[in-house]
């Protein structure tokens, strides 16, 4: 893959285009991951409600 620089017309470097990858590639895993556990707690424990608000309480 050919990346531009953020703001630049400088090209990267192989390696700073690796490293790109391979965080792209752990953010697709770690999302992955994440809906994974949601689809468990869903099964095991129903969908989760948002809690109440609270009207008002003085603190």
């Amino acid at each position: 893959m050919d990346f531009l620089k953020s703001g630049t017309n400088e090209r990267m470097t192989s390696s700073e285009s690796r490293i790109i990858e391979r965080i792209e590639a752990f953010e697709s895993w770690f999302i992955e991951k994440i809906e994974s556990m949601d689809r468990r707690i869903t099964i095991e424990l129903g969908p989760l409600e948002p809690p109440m608000k609270r009207k008002n309480q003085p603190r």
